[in-house]
């Protein structure tokens, strides 16, 4: 997830974000994004690893409404969104990579 989110935020950054072709895609992506998340939450786990499973379910909770909004958002916004995506993905790599170093899992 690290290095997907620093793709969005390079994409973002050279500049080539532009309306979207077809909108339906991207709300089956986001809904896809939040599906997941659900399914993760719903996953039994011991209770030591249900810090990272609220984190991880949490991103991409925000990465799938982020997804969604992109359709409906101005030319402007949709870098904004897109580079905000990346960077919840960049920040849930390494908070849940701390989170398993300081555990040792």
């Amino acid at each position: 997830m690290l290095l997907l989110g620093a793709f969005l935020i390079v994409w973002v950054m050279s500049g080539r974000i532009g309306i979207p072709a077809s909108p339906t895609v991207l709300g089956i992506l986001g809904a896809a994004f939040i599906y997941w998340a659900l399914r993760n939450w719903m996953r039994k786990e011991p209770a030591s690893a249900r810090m990272k499973t609220h984190l991880r379910a949490g991103s991409l909770v925000i990465v799938g409404l982020l997804v969604i909004a992109i359709p409906f958002a101005r030319l402007r916004d949709t870098s904004l969104l897109v580079g905000l995506a990346g960077a919840v993905l960049v920040l849930r790599g390494l908070v849940v990579g701390a989170l398993s170093l300081r555990t040792g899992r």
